[in-house]
């Protein structure tokens, strides 16, 4: 298979990988307020803003990441995520939520997430976002290996 190809399915993985992120996106979220809020928490037309502000940022940035060149040094996907939740912090914090308790290493690498909503694993989000993100993450190390290979 010619790199040209490789590089096509890389980049069809990465936004498949977007797509499913997207979708998954209101549910993931929802869970994480009400974990934080409690399950009698109304979630208003402020929460829905976000999660349309979240998805718009997050399809960018799946499909900056679906198209980086394989060599740029590009975060991955759970670091995307957690990069476009500030939206989500900040009305964490006028709903009043209680900071979560988290480990110092997680603070110092995550300072701005007070709330915890950055996710650890694909699998936060849902099984589809799990398997897609494995199928983008096979792909990217054979794409490199094949880029990089003699």
């Amino acid at each position: 298979m010619h790199e040209d190809e490789l590089v096509s399915q890389y980049r069809s993985f990465g936004l498949a990988l977007g797509d499913a992120v997207v979708a998954a996106v209101s549910s993931w979220l929802r869970g994480v307020f009400i974990a934080r809020l409690g399950s009698d928490a109304r979630l208003d037309e402020r929460f829905d803003d976000v999660v349309t502000q979240l998805e718009a940022e997050l399809e960018d940035r799946f499909r900056r990441l679906a198209t980086a060149d394989i060599d740029e040094p590009i975060s991955g996907p759970l670091e995307q995520i957690r990069r476009a939740t500030s939206g989500a912090t900040n009305l964490l914090r006028d709903l009043d939520a209680s900071p979560v308790v988290r480990d110092e290493a997680v603070v110092a690498l995550y300072p701005e997430d007070v709330f915890g909503i950055g996710p650890t694993a694909a699998m936060e989000l849902g099984q589809e976002v799990h398997d897609a993100s494995i199928a983008w993450g096979a792909a990217k190390a054979y794409l490199h290996l094949h880029h990089h290979r003699d």
